[in-house]
């Protein structure tokens, strides 16, 4: 994929030495629709169009100015200057729009983890709803699943800045199953994890109504060249899941620690344009099963201790003894959790963005 894309990275790259960032961010975009995953057009493309932009911030909302940055950071980039600009604007939005006082000690952080499709924008709302709570939902940037130092390093500085502000704060994504130690590290907070667990199948079946089988159809789990599957932005976010192209492997279980890095491919890619439309499908329904049986076996109690962890089935998520076991576990009353994003992804649309 890189060989393919280089040449119109350098030719992006000489428009951002040049000084032309609105050329430069068309190029981009270009690009990034042929390797949205690559780092490289994702640094470069986030880059030309924050450049410049600073005085247009002038005299516009708090809440206009994230919401930019937002949408900027979706590209799952983020450096020092790029942090100290949001958490800048973050706080003049809690304090200029949300009318917020700080804190005499900090708040409680709150995780949530799981495969998605298990419930995690319910859990989202749920806990935001509560009186004194900010929580979010896959806020951006968008985190890798082997990050770069800085994706951590921006979340952690907004939850700090955060439980100055609120009696609970937190973020709710898959994204954080294999990274609580370095945000409960790094933000220096009491950590509290959710984890919410599905069956592997009603999981596996449900991310296939948002993602699809077929040619064009994405996957994330399986590390492919695009010939077949699209390419997609979150597929960095995701692990590499180990299959076999001939289905040898397909029905045993593997463990957390076992799903792969992204680099190199579990599966070679000529291997894949070997196999039939039939066996591709097959093995992108397996390698999601897998990813959800392997997330379903994380063990949360070896970081946060035996106090400070909970496992919800998704199953029971929305009865009223879920929502009471939760409230126990958080201290605070929750009736019920609602039942968001059944068939689709639309309730994420309206999420609480910062």
């Amino acid at each position: 994929m890189r060989s393919r894309v280089s040449p119109s990275l350098l030719a992006s790259q000489a428009l951002f030495d040049q000084g032309k960032w609105e050329e430069c961010s068309r190029e981009c975009a270009s690009v990034f629709r042929q390797a949205p995953s690559d780092r490289e057009i994702r640094k470069l493309y986030t880059l030309s169009l924050l450049r410049g932009r600073e005085p247009e911030f002038a005299g516009a909302a708090p809440r206009e100015i994230l919401a930019f940055l937002q949408s900027v950071l979706a590209l799952g980039y983020v450096d020092e200057e790029i942090q100290r600009l949001y958490l800048h604007h973050l706080e003049a939005h809690l304090r200029e729009d949300l009318g917020r006082k700080e804190r005499e000690r900090p708040g409680e952080l709150i995780l949530g983890i799981g495969p998605g499709r298990c419930g995690s924008t319910s859990l989202s709302r749920a806990l935001h709803e509560l009186p004194d709570a900010y929580v979010t939902h896959e806020c951006r940037p968008l985190v890798d699943w082997e990050p770069e130092p800085r994706q951590i390093a921006f979340h952690c500085a907004r939850l700090r800045l955060l439980s100055r502000y609120f009696g609970l704060v937190g973020d709710v994504s898959h994204w954080w199953g294999n990274k609580l130690s370095e945000v409960k590290a790094g933000t220096g907070l009491p950590l509290k994890v959710i984890h919410l667990k599905r069956d592997p199948l009603a999981c596996s079946r449900s991310f296939l109504l948002v993602k699809r089988l077929g040619k064009g159809a994405v996957n994330h789990w399986v590390v492919h060249d695009g010939s077949y599957w699209s390419s997609n932005l979150w597929d960095a976010c995701y692990p590499g899941v180990p299959v076999s192209p001939h289905g040898n492997e397909a029905e045993r279980e593997i463990s957390f620690e076992q799903l792969h890095r992204r680099e190199p491919a579990p599966v070679h890619f000529e291997a894949l344009s070997a196999l039939s439309s039939h066996a591709l499908d097959s093995l992108h329904f397996q390698a999601i099963r897998r990813y959800v049986g392997a997330y379903n076996g994380l063990e949360i109690h070896s970081v946060v201790g035996e106090e400070n962890g909970i496992e919800i089935a998704m199953e029971r998520m929305h009865e009223p003894d879920s929502g009471d076991r939760l409230g126990r576990f958080l201290g605070r009353t929750i009736a019920r959790v609602p039942h968001r994003n059944e068939k689709s992804i639309a309730d994420s649309e309206g999420e609480i963005p910062f």
